[in-house]
């Protein structure tokens, strides 16, 4: 018997053996054109379902669509502050007539040479100003007709204008140069109805024919709302000798000025308070809840979603 059964185990193998060798030739020798057996973990995937069958599918518990928010209402907000044109520049206007002194004749061929000036005032800064704003005035004499000499000049202003400083403006490459003047150099002299003349003394220059002499002053608008009439005044002699006479000549006026408006500064509305325990704000629309800064939650509680492989409970 063992002889036997070493015989058919011998047998089997070599039929195994047979069916190899004949498989392994069969693939060498077949045609090129020849496809593989179908693989089917490589098969297509199947379609995607169409959209009316998903839409049509049961929706799990607590998966409902998403709740609408309404649309913000609007929100206080701080109004914007009204545009302020008020730091502008009046006109150049002139004070009263040309100041003009004749040539005097003297003793025989001898004479005093005369001149002919003009006094001009113009708002640079405030001609419509709110209270304590800046104000600033130029006073400016010019030369017309052969050569005066200037004194003094000033400036008058009503009662309520605060006076800061003054300045002497020169005219040179690169534009105006004003260098404000030490407080020796003017005197400040207040009247019984409270206006005031700013007198700049010692100035002793020559304005000759086009040439002018440019002093600016300093204010701050006064706290009483209204129009305030501005003038000036100045000093002039001969430039020439005045051995036998200056030709003097001067004038004064308390107006002539462009007026100056004051007007009632705006009140700017204050924002909208925050209340301290809640800074961020809450807004509560029926079911939905906007609390602190985006926080949108469902006022009532959502049903956990079932865990896969559950069945909702119907």
């Amino acid at each position: 018997m063992q002889k036997r059964t070493t015989r058919i185990t011998a047998v089997r193998r070599a039929a195994i053996a047979g069916a190899a060798s004949t498989a392994l030739i069969a693939g060498m020798i077949a045609p090129a054109g020849a496809q593989p057996a179908e693989n089917p973990v490589m098969r297509e995937a199947p379609e995607a379902p169409a959209v009316s069958s998903i839409e049509n599918l049961p929706q799990l518990p607590g998966s409902g669509p998403a709740p609408e928010v309404p649309e913000v209402p609007e929100l206080p907000v701080t109004p914007e502050v009204p545009e302020i044109p008020l730091l502008n520049t009046g006109d150049r206007v002139q004070l009263g007539e040309n100041i003009r002194a004749e040539d005097v004749r003297t003793v025989g061929i001898l004479r005093v040479d005369g001149y002919e000036v003009s006094l001009h005032k113009q708002v640079m800064l405030g001609q419509e100003a709110y209270p304590g704003d800046p104000v600033a005035v130029r006073m400016q004499a010019e030369g017309h007709w052969k050569d005066a000499r200037l004194l003094d000049m000033s400036n008058h202003m009503p009662a309520g204008f605060e006076f800061v400083s003054v300045a002497r403006v020169t005219v040179g490459e690169e534009g105006e140069n004003p260098v404000i003047l030490d407080e020796g150099a003017y005197e400040v002299i207040e009247r019984e109805d409270g206006s005031t003349e700013v007198k700049v003394h010692g100035i002793d220059e020559r304005v000759s024919a086009g040439q002018t002499y440019t002093l600016d002053f300093l204010y701050r608008a006064p706290e009483n709302v209204g129009t305030y009439e501005h003038g000036g005044s100045a000093r002039f002699r001969t430039d020439g000798r005045a051995v036998f006479g200056d030709n003097a000549r001067s004038f004064s006026a308390d107006t002539g000025g462009q007026p100056i408006i004051v007007k009632e500064r705006p009140v700017i509305p204050e924002p909208p308070v925050v209340d301290p325990e809640d800074p961020t704000g809450s807004i509560d629309w029926g079911s939905i809840d906007l609390g602190s800064l985006g926080d949108l939650s469902s006022s009532s509680e959502d049903e956990p979603a079932d865990e896969p492989g559950e069945t909702p409970a119907q």
